[in-house]
């Protein structure tokens, strides 16, 4: 999995938080651990998609294959 962002935040929440039965910190968790355990997780940023190769190209210059 490849995102820019290494934090999650889970949107539907705010409704708890407009209701104030929730804060905002509550419903921001780390990527990584929303994840399997065998899922690779690179906080990275996606600039490009190379079909025939099957490869994903990051803003750091990895190519990851898909």
């Amino acid at each position: 999995m490849v995102s820019r962002d290494d934090k999650h935040v889970y949107q539907p929440g705010f409704l708890y938080v407009l209701f104030d039965k929730m804060r905002p910190d509550e419903l921001i968790r780390d990527q990584r651990s929303l994840l399997a355990p065998s899922i690779i997780f690179h906080h990275d940023t996606v600039v490009g998609i190379d079909p025939k190769a099957g490869e994903v190209h990051t803003e750091k210059g990895k190519k990851t294959k898909v």
